[in-house]
């Protein structure tokens, strides 16, 4: 593996976004891009898109990533994490960002999909009361 990936699946680690048994899968899936991008960087070593992606997601220092130099993270410490904050792969920071009228579009997209879900589970239930 690349050792400019071997640093970036590291600070994710620290970050608290990965699990020590993560994959290409589930790095791919916090940066938003396919696993086959996360395969070649590991051969080739990331893109400076790819650098500057891993930071947004996860405050991570592009830097230190590429070079090995200064603080792991953007400020110089982890991100910090709510452990009431359910969504691993979804940094707390990013929605704190928005703007107000943003924040209530993404609340209601994601109440929306609790709903359907909710929904499901629901007929599952009532489906195998039903067998």
């Amino acid at each position: 593996m690349h050792e400019q990936m071997a640093r970036m699946y590291e600070a994710a680690r620290a970050a608290g976004r990965l699990s020590g048994e993560a994959d290409q899968t589930d790095l791919a899936r916090l940066l938003n891009v396919a696993p086959q991008n996360v395969h070649n960087w590991e051969k080739r070593g990331p893109s400076k898109d790819a650098l500057l992606d891993a930071q947004a997601a996860f405050g991570v220092n592009a830097t230190w990533v590429t070079t090995g130099s200064g603080p792991m993270f953007v400020g110089g410490a982890a991100p910090a994490t709510d452990e009431k904050w359910p969504f691993a792969r979804l940094d707390l920071r990013r929605i704190q960002r928005l703007s107000p009228d943003e924040r209530a579009y993404v609340e209601g997209k994601l109440e929306a999909v609790i709903e359907a879900v909710e929904a499901r589970i629901q007929e599952q239930k009532s489906g195998q009361h039903a067998a």
